[in-house]
Parts: C-alpha cells; structure tokens; sequence
C-alpha cells in the first residue's frame, strides 16, 4: 500500500493547495519540516513511509504554486469592442447542431483598425457555411485542420442561471466566444495528420450506419461507438437523463470503465483465468473504442486508467490494483492539476476504482447466491456466471459514481439501478453489431444491411427499455444542491462497507437460488447453445417486425413536425415513399423519416423539393445521404444560399433521375396513386413579391375518390393563377401555402378548393408570426375550427385513406 499512501499525499496536497492557497513560504517551511523528519526517521532507523508521505504531500502543494495564476488568452483584451476579423485553425472535431456549427478555432492572428496583430487563444465559434463553402465542400463543411478568417465579435462567455458556463469553457482553455460572424475557408489540411485521419474515419463510420440502418437507431448508434451525439433528438436524450442512464449514451469514464469490466467477464468466460491472454481483450477493446471515438482527453484518462488495472492483474497481484490507479491518476493531475476538478477526470476515476474493488467480490456474491459453483464449466452455469459479472460491473459503476451523478447534475435518478440493469447485457451486443454494420456498410451498403438489422434491433430495445422506465412517475428527482461534505461522507460509509466486507463478501451456507439453464440432451449438455438462442430470438422478432410492417393498402400523408418548415411523407398503398421538402434540420427528416418506415426500407422513389428555401431543403441533404433515392422532381431557380448550394452539388452526384417540374406532368404509380403538377408553369412569372416562393413546385395527389394539394410557399400571385378558370384543384385536404402567412389563403383560392381538412406547417413560437391571424380567420370561413390542424400544436398530422374515407391521427 506504499505506492497508494504516496499517490494519496500526493493528491491531497494539491487539493489542499488548491483550496486554501498556501503561500510559497509556509510551502518552504513545510518542505523543510518533511526533509528534517525524514532525516530523523532515518537517523533513528524507524520507518520511513511516514516521511515520504509528508515530503509528498507537501511536494504535491508545490506542483499546484508552479502551474501560476491562469493569465487567460490574448483575446480577452478585445472583448465585446469593434468587429474584428480573426485567422486561426479548427481545432478539434466540429459539432453540426441543425443548420449551424460549433468549432474550436486556435487564433494566432487579429486585424483590428487595419492593423494586423500575432495573438493566441482559443475562440469558441457559432457559424453557418456561407453559399460559397457549400458549393465548394460536402457536408461537414467545417472540419479540422480548417485555416478560417472570421469577421465578427469577440465576446466573453455568458453567465448562465443554473450554470457557470464561463467556468466551463476555462477549464477547456476557452474565455472567448464568437457568434455567428462573416467567414472564409482559407485553407484546409492544416491540423495534425493523425487527427485528420481518426476524424475522417469516424465521419465514414457515422455515414456508413445512416446508409445500412434507420435514422433514430443510427443516431443512437453514432453516439454510443463514435461519441457524435448531434443527431439524437432532444426528447431521446431526455429520457436517458431522467432514468440515469446518460452513461450509456455519452463516451466517458463510465463508459470506458463498464466497457472494460464486461469485455474482462467476457475474455475470461471465453479463454480462462489461467493464462493471461484473457486481459488482451479488454485493452484491445478500450483502446480501439478510445481510439473510433475520437480520442476525447475524458476517454483517454479512462483508457489509461484501465490499462493500469488490467496491468496490475497482469502481474497477479489484485492488491495492487488501486495503488496503481491511484499512481496513474497522481501521475495526471502532476501533467495538468487542474484536471483534478473536471467531472469526466472525477467519474473516471471513479468508475474504474469501484469496478476494481466492488465488481469482484460481488460478482462472487452473487455467483454464491445463485448456486454457480467457481468451478462450473457447463454453458448455462458459465453464461449464468457472465451475467451476474454484468450486473456486479453495473452495481459498482453506479454505486463509485451516484454522488458525483447527485452533486453536478442536481438530480437522482431513483430507477437508473434497475434501468441499467435492463440495459447493460444488451450494450455489448448493440456495440459490436453497429461497429460490424458500420465496418461492412463502408464496403457495401447491401453486404451491410443485414448486419444493420440486427444492430438496429439491438438498440430499439435499449431505447425502448429507456424509453419506458422514462415514462414511469418519479423516475428522476430533481435536487437543488448537494453539499461537498455529504459527497465525502458517501464515500466514507462506502469505503467502510467495503473494508467490513458488507459490500460484496459471500458468506457459506446462503441459500442458493439456483439458475435453471437451457434443455439438455442425455449428455447432459445444452441442447442449443446460448448465442444461437438469442440469434434466432432476434431474428425472429425481425421477422415479425417486418411482417407487422407491411402496407396495408391504403395511402398515408404525413405532416411531419419539423419546426419551422415543411416536410410531407406519403406513403402509397403499394408501400412507396414519397418525401415532400424535408424541413430545416439536416437530421430531422431522417429521423423521422426512419421512424415511419420498414427497418429493412433503405430507398425513397421520389422526393421533390418545392422550392430552395433552407426551411424545405435543409433536411433532404441528409436524406439523399442515407437513402438510396430513385426519382427527384424540382425546379432549377437562380438562388444563392448555402442549403440550396449544398443541395445543388448532391444531386449533381446523385444516383437518381432528376426532373425539372412542370404544369401538365402526371406521375401515376401502380398502386393507383396519381400525382398532378399543378406549378409552376413552363416560363415562370417573376416581378413577384416573392419570386422565389411562388415559383413552388404544387403537387395535387389523387387516390380513389379523396385529393390533397400540397402548395409550397405560394402566395397571393400564384394561388390567382390556379384558381382560374377551368383549373382543377378541388382537394379534400389542403396543406397551407407558406405555413400560413398573410400573403397566402386568399378567399378565391379557399373557394376553388374547397377543402374539409386545412394543415399548417409551423413551428411552436417562430419569429415570423406564422400563422397569420387575419390568414386563420379566412381559413375559418371554409374550413371547421376543429380542422384546422397546426403541427405547432398537434405534432406530425397524419391522415390515412382507402380511397373512400379519411381517418386522421396525430401526436397530441
């Protein structure tokens, strides 16, 4: 226990220093205390740990005096001044958030007043590409290695009510923000060869699992093996935190410490404790997991911290365990102090040390109480001893970490015991079925879906267990603060469990609750073994999914909620698709485009794109992405922006039979669909007041007896135009034109179609007022106020018919 005590003293000088601020000279007089005593010590030939420790401690108080006060980055000094324009490199991996990007920029350039100025730090940058970057690049627009002059204003951090989001940035070496300025790609490839390939490698991961799996599971996909959580929906993340799982989903100490502790149950289960190739395994797995998730510092620390423990078994010696975690962690807090007081350094730490002295012996516990003899090598007994090794790591990962959990994230997540519980056996399989999909899919998108399949049942059910201990009343308990003091006195009365042995110690003579296995043959063995149950298992569930999730016959339009803008889903009686606009978020559409479909449906026969505004083409970039897309309709338009630019330069390269739209075209599907292009006419009309926007693509579909007119953004101008005589645009539901505005829902126009249903796609509190107030009076004078569904209030509108009648169905 020498290296602990050291490791220890070590750590407790630098809090102490830290906290209390011990001038230099009383750090001297210390220093000269230790020296003395340790000469005494050694002069009276006593033991001389006590000494060292001292000479430790007070060493560790001096390692906190060198580090200095934080001088903070030049770019301070120009805080909340003029503009000014600011050159400097992407550091670190972009994260795209909807239509904008978040980026790590290191300046070491500032022009201000004309005069060009050599300045470091690391600026915090909010930014859209410009129309030039997205013709120029594919998405990311932004990446590393990016040299970027950007015009704009730097800003300090801003104080936030429950959070102190300027400490959190400083911690990360950042007191500087930017928001939204004009910028300029100068150059790329500037960053470190190494970075640029793992970041390349991650993007053509992520991009390989949107093509082989459906969006939400992908998404899930992506931030549980690649750590990229921009694609999961807001609502997905809400029920993680709720029911504490968050672990699960974010790559960190935790993580990495449950990651290791299964793949360790896992490798001895399959080659044995009595040679040590069974450690290959868990470093193998840690390191190539730290490695595909881009290498975070909080995923390093852990993957260090793990190597040190898998080190310490290596040796044989389990005692050794935590005084070489606790040299490791001494060792990085001696390399940057400040790490000490980051929460990801602190649940590593954490996590890993409660594996390491918790999982073990409970493991055992629970083996005894399950009647598993430490000998047993039959499969039902050996897979039986897995599990209860998966729920000793999941006890002891929770228990090491719930007052840290409890003291920064304000709330207890009364059901993430049994929720994890649930969710843990199936992590491994959801992490090697998506990294086998992902891995395939880059080779082959159609050698890939198979293994998607399963990858994509594997995750529904993490999301769906989640999901349903979410809605559970209770399931979290917000508190307003938690006192350090209790958080020390946690781990006190944890640390006593454990040295008493109430934590983890089987005792002889329990009861026993024996595991009953698989059916056996007359030789006593299983008759099939364990992991072709479970694959049959999940292969039939995939039968019966695909089974339920054949069409039914009838047509299905659905407004889907997108936000501020306008995305359509019809789905033919046959069981084609068709994707009107997509919306402005690049993965809304996907996702819920993916929660609509057929696991196993990966193509789209037709989308259309009314016009180029980025409400309706932001979200089919992503679209033509991840699905393979057969037909695209739209109508070329003299338009700068970088969505339209961007949407340009993919249909360029995509695989797909691209139509110019015009008035008179009928598409007919087999199933007896028909779909009308109603607009715009062959010369469009310009000189409007919203050229672009009248210039729509308006789509009049026709099954059996019932219609739908789908109008763009039209105004005014164009519903005249369609209303004229000998048109023919009676519809039973219209969708709105331009989400309701006062320039549209003209009273000739409602007249001629006459419809029984009106939709609005808007979003909840835009900026833009939509929808009008004057513009849902005139609607009234058709249409039943009960009819008039906005998807700002009812979520994504759907309305299914068999050609006769109309069922409506919606989220709220």
């Amino acid at each position: 226990m020498t290296l602990l005590s050291m490791a220890a003293a070590w750590l407790a000088g630098i809090v102490a220093a830290s906290t209390f601020e011990i001038p230099p000279v009383a750090v001297g007089l210390f220093t000269l205390a230790a020296v003395l005593g340790l000469a005494f010590l050694a002069a009276e030939r006593r033991a001389l740990l006590p000494g060292v420790v001292l000479l430790v401690l007070v060493a560790g108080m001096g390692r906190v005096g060198l580090s200095g006060p934080d001088a903070g980055s030049q770019l301070a000094t120009y805080h909340g001044r003029t503009q000014v324009l600011v050159e400097g490199t992407v550091v670190g991996d972009p994260e795209r958030a909807g239509s904008w990007t978040r980026l790590r920029l290191s300046v070491d350039a500032l022009t201000r007043e004309g005069e060009r100025l050599a300045v470091s730090g690391l600026v915090l940058v909010t930014l859209r590409p410009t129309p030039e970057i997205a013709a120029l690049r594919d998405l990311p627009h932004f990446r590393y290695g990016d040299r970027l002059e950007l015009d704009g204003i730097l800003e300090a951090p801003p104080r936030l009510v429950e959070f102190d989001y300027p400490a959190f940035l400083a911690r990360q070496g950042i007191d500087t923000v930017m928001s939204f300025p004009d910028v300029r790609l100068v150059a790329e490839g500037a960053g470190n060869r190494f970075y640029q390939w793992l970041y390349g490698v991650r993007h053509s991961m992520a991009g390989s699992l949107g093509r082989v799996m459906q969006a939400p599971q992908a998404a899930m996909g992506k931030a549980l093996l690649l750590g990229l959580r921009d694609d999961l929906p807001d609502e997905q993340v809400d029920s993680f935190r709720r029911t504490g799982t968050s672990h699960i989903l974010a790559i960190s100490g935790l993580h990495v410490g449950i990651l290791l502790g299964l793949t360790l149950a896992m490798s001895a289960r399959v080659f044995g404790r009595r040679r040590h190739l069974y450690l290959l395994m868990p470093v193998v797995a840690v390191w190539l997991y730290a490695l595909i998730s881009g290498m975070s510092p909080s995923v390093t620390r852990a993957a260090i911290m793990g190597s040190v423990y898998l080190a310490a078994l290596l040796v044989g010696r389990p005692r050794s365990v935590l005084p070489a975690l606790g040299f490791a962690a001494a060792l990085m807090v001696a390399v940057d102090p400040d790490i000490l007081w980051t929460v990801s350094f602190q649940l590593s730490f954490a996590a890993v040390a409660g594996i390491a002295v918790i999982a073990e012996p409970l493991g055992t516990r629970l083996r005894s109480l399950a009647g598993i003899s430490p000998g047993v090598h039959d499969r039902a007994g050996s897979w039986s001893a897995l599990l209860a090794n998966m729920v000793a790591v999941t006890v002891a990962a929770t228990l090491s970490t719930l007052p840290l959990i409890v003291y920064y994230f304000g709330h207890v997540p009364l059901l993430g015991l049994p929720a994890t519980l649930m969710v843990l056996p199936a992590l491994p399989f959801v992490l090697t079925t998506q990294a086998a999909a992902g891995l395939v899919g880059l080779a082959s998108t159609g050698a890939g879906a198979p293994l998607g399949w399963l990858a994509w049942a594997s995750t529904s059910y993490v999301t769906g267990v989640v999901g349903l201990f979410a809605k559970v009343p209770g399931a979290s308990v917000q508190v307003a603060s938690m006192p350090a003091a209790l958080v020390w006195a946690y781990y006190g009365l944890l640390g006593l469990a454990i040295w008493r042995g109430v934590i983890g110690r089987a005792r002889s003579g329990s009861p026993a609750l024996r595991v009953k296995g698989l059916a056996r043959g007359p030789d006593g063995r299983p008759v099939l073994p364990w992991w072709m149950v479970t694959l049959v298992g999940v292969a039939g569930a995939l039968v019966w999914i695909a089974i339920l999730s054949l069409p039914d016959g009838r047509l299905h339009v659905a407004f889907l909620d997108v936000g501020q803008g306008d995305a359509v889903l019809i789905t033919t009686p046959g069981g084609s698709q068709i994707l009107v606009d997509g919306g402005p978020d690049p993965m809304a559409a996907v996702r819920l485009l993916g929660e609509r479909m057929p696991f196993r449906d990966r193509s789209v026969e037709l989308v259309v794109l009314t016009h180029a505004h980025d409400d309706h083409v932001g979200g089919l970039l992503e679209v033509l992405k991840a699905y393979d897309v057969q037909m695209i309709l739209e109508r070329r338009f003299d338009y700068a922006s970088a969505g339209y630019e961007a949407w340009r330069r993919a249909i360029d390269a995509e695989d797909a039979s691209v139509i110019q739209a015009r008035a008179g075209q009928v598409i007919e599907f087999d199933d007896g669909l028909v779909i009308e292009v109603l607009s715009p006419p062959d010369a469009l009309g310009l000189g409007t007041g919203s050229d672009l926007n009248n210039a729509s693509v308006v789509l009049r579909l026709v099954y059996g007896e019932i219609s739908f007119l789908l109008t763009g953004d039209i105004e005014s101008e164009t519903e005249a135009v369609l209303a004229g005589e000998g048109s023919h645009i009676e519809s039973n539901v219209l969708k709105v034109g331009h989400h309701g505005s006062r320039a549209s829902s003209s009273r000739r126009f409602l007249e001629r179609v006459s419809p029984d249903v009106a939709v609005i796609s808007a979003g909840r509190d835009n900026r833009f007022g939509h929808p009008d107030a004057e513009a849902m009076e005139t609607l009234s004078r058709y249409v039943p106020d009960d009819l008039i569904l906005l998807t700002a209030e009812r979520g994504t509108v759907e309305l299914v018919t068999d050609g006769r009648r109309l069922d409506l169905i919606t989220e709220h």
